[in-house]
């Protein structure tokens, strides 16, 4: 049970993530977790008000975490959850300074993003084979990730009006609802074909109308959870020990985009990056693959 002090700060701060940050359910929960941990510690100390809590109130919390074995990477996760907390309640002023501002962050060790080669996703895309609904829905679902870079949040958000298969792009509405254009390849065109004619055949025999562009078996609009589920249910067999999900598939889209020359800028946009130092994580991916080709090829590697 959350603390009646911060039980509508908690509140108020996820309300303002679901309706004008427009962030996922999914991140909303990560949020609310984090913070209901926080809450469950700050309870034990018996304060009275939030402006109570200070700098060594959170770091003894992030002691606390490190003493019960959380990685780096899970403490540092809380704090960023904290430290937003506290820039929301500043910024509406329920507070005067901002306690979290001045705590340090764990360092964490610099991960490559996963991803997959041509041939594998290839593989994987080709194994639906367009024979019914499901398959084409599905097939459609990978070539449109695999093409734009999209979010899956982003995906299943998508409604007819926002793609243009003659032209070949997409209208995509990004975090905070930012609006970017994105690229259709010729694939992911053929296969949004396909699939379409098969959901308009779905539609029509159950009777439903949306404008949902991916739809589940009950017509209605898939969601984030649908579309890993799909993940889980197909891929993943498909894959056997190759690690996929829909962010692996963004993350083999700006790997292959910049391997294959693409300007760093370009595929920031792309992918809806508000910082270029987000995007350059993918460069490591590509002078990793310089390597291997040297190794490869070089006489004297």
């Amino acid at each position: 049970m959350r603390h009646p002090m911060m039980n509508n700060y908690i509140e108020k701060f996820i309300e303002y993530l679901e309706n004008e940050k427009n962030y996922s359910l999914h991140t909303c929960k990560d949020y609310t977790e984090d913070l209901e941990q926080f809450n469950d510690f700050v309870k034990k100390l018996n304060l009275e008000d939030i402006k109570q809590i200070d700098h060594i109130i959170i770091r003894q919390f992030l002691g606390e975490l490190n003493q019960r074995n959380y990685s780096k990477r899970s403490i540092a996760r809380k704090l960023a959850s904290i430290k937003s907390f506290f820039k929301f309640l500043l910024k509406r002023e329920y507070i005067k300074t901002n306690p979290a501002e001045y705590v340090s962050s764990p360092k964490l060790p610099k991960l490559l993003p996963h991803f997959l080669y041509e041939d594998e996703i290839t593989e994987i895309i080709e194994s639906f084979d367009n024979n019914n609904f499901e398959s084409a829905r599905n097939r459609a679902i990978l070539e449109t990730l695999y093409s734009t870079g999209m979010r899956v949040s982003e995906l299943v958000n998508l409604d007819l009006q926002d793609i243009d298969i003659f032209q070949g792009i997409a209208r995509v509405y990004g975090k905070g609802s930012k609006q970017r254009i994105v690229a259709l390849g010729s694939k992911c065109r053929e296969s949004l074909n396909v699939y379409l004619i098969y959901r308009k055949n779905f539609l029509n025999k159950s009777g439903i109308s949306t404008d949902a562009l991916f739809i589940n078996f009950k017509g209605k609009r898939l969601t984030d959870r649908g579309v890993r589920y799909i993940f889980e249910k197909y891929i993943k067999k498909i894959a056997q020990e190759k690690k996929v999900s829909p962010h692996i598939v963004r993350h083999t889209f700006a790997t292959h985009m910049l391997n294959n020359g693409c300007d760093l800028r370009a595929v920031q946009e792309f992918l809806g990056h508000i910082s270029l130092t987000t995007t350059q994580i993918y460069t490591h991916i590509g002078k990793k693959q310089l390597k291997k080709i040297y190794d490869e090829y070089h006489p004297h590697s």
